[in-house]
């Protein structure tokens, strides 16, 4: 799973200021990624960049000034990002490796 410093480094953001609010944004990308996939495995580098995306995405928006101009570049890799990993579960899966 994606840890505060990683996200805090994938965004820019130094200080301790946001720690929350990004703590809490973590934790929705994590049920986020497992709503549309599933378990998946934490340690996945693919899952990581999701949440990354995901982070950055709803971050960049929190004061709800660009919700008409999200990147459609971002939500191409989010979507095949998704897609990469739901293949990965399901061969998980056909292999008996449940997470």
């Amino acid at each position: 799973m994606l840890t505060l410093d990683e996200a805090k480094r994938w965004l820019g953001v130094s200080g301790t200021d946001n720690d929350v609010l990004l703590a809490q944004l973590i934790s929705a990308a994590d049920k986020d990624l497992k709503a549309k996939v599933g378990s998946y495995d934490e340690n996945s580098e693919l899952a990581k960049l999701y949440m990354q995306f995901w982070l950055g995405c709803i971050y960049a928006d929190r004061y709800g000034e660009m919700s008409n101009k999200s990147s459609s570049a971002a939500k191409q890799a989010m979507e095949n990002i998704i897609f990469e990993l739901r293949l990965q579960t399901e061969a998980d899966n056909a292999n008996g490796n449940d997470e």
